[in-house]
């Protein structure tokens, strides 16, 4: 089983050798997998897709993480 890391810019799990440093604007070296970095090298375009899809999946995200935590608070009582 090939080792994974989390990628904290597309909130996905990548293989390893996906994983690249990159310097943000501000300076900052982070690790982001090569596929963030390939669609931000692409035109506008498919990189606001890239980061539509990215945003949607992290509502979902959170909204199910709300639920699940208004669901424990209501069983609490």
């Amino acid at each position: 089983m090939e080792d994974t890391f989390y990628c904290l810019r597309c909130n996905m799990s990548h293989p390893k050798s996906d994983k690249v440093l990159i310097t943000t604007k501000g300076g900052v070296r982070r690790w982001s997998c090569i596929h963030r970095v390939k669609a931000k090298k692409d035109d506008q375009a498919v990189s606001d897709a890239f980061g539509k899809t990215v945003t949607e999946r992290n509502k979902a995200l959170s909204k199910e993480i709300a639920k699940s935590s208004l669901n424990e608070n209501l069983y609490k009582r």
